[in-house]
């Protein structure tokens, strides 16, 4: 089984604006949940072994009928200069169909956990320091079943 295809995301569409505060300095904790909305879709081909199964896998996050979920929140801590972050994103499509008797099951499904911390230096106004991790996981699943 082979999956020749790209993931594309493009740019986010906010559906909450986080509160953002003027006290870089402040010595008290300050929280911002953000829930947003990314627009996806996915394109590509599937088959088995040299055989092209004519899979259409144009699906888009705006087709809610092939979407099985999806979760995105980013979230943010600061106190002083410093701050600690995390962006979530979860994401399921799938879809069944038969092309020529070959009944045709397949999925799609991704992440992106990312944990960062960032650094404001007095001396630097307009700068600041981020060092984190990413992690990025995307699974397809394709299941062709002929028929009688």
């Amino acid at each position: 089984m082979n999956y020749n295809g790209q993931y594309l995301m493009v740019l986010p569409l906010i559906i909450a604006l986080p509160c953002t505060s003027n006290a870089a300095d402040s010595d008290e904790w300050q929280f911002t949940i953000t829930p947003y909305l990314w627009v996806a879709s996915i394109q590509g081909s599937a088959g088995a072994e040299s055989v092209n199964a004519g899979i259409d896998t144009g699906y888009t996050f705006l087709s809610l009928d092939n979407l099985e979920g999806a979760f995105f929140v980013a979230a943010a801590a600061s106190i002083g200069r410093w701050a600690i972050q995390t962006d979530m994103l979860f994401l399921k499509f799938a879809d069944d169909f038969v092309v020529d008797s070959l009944a045709t099951a397949i999925d799609f499904e991704g992440s992106i956990l990312e944990l960062s911390a960032a650094y404001h230096p007095k001396s630097l106004a307009y700068t600041r320091f981020i060092f984190g991790v990413r992690r990025v996981s995307l699974e397809t699943g394709v299941s062709l079943t002929p028929g009688p």
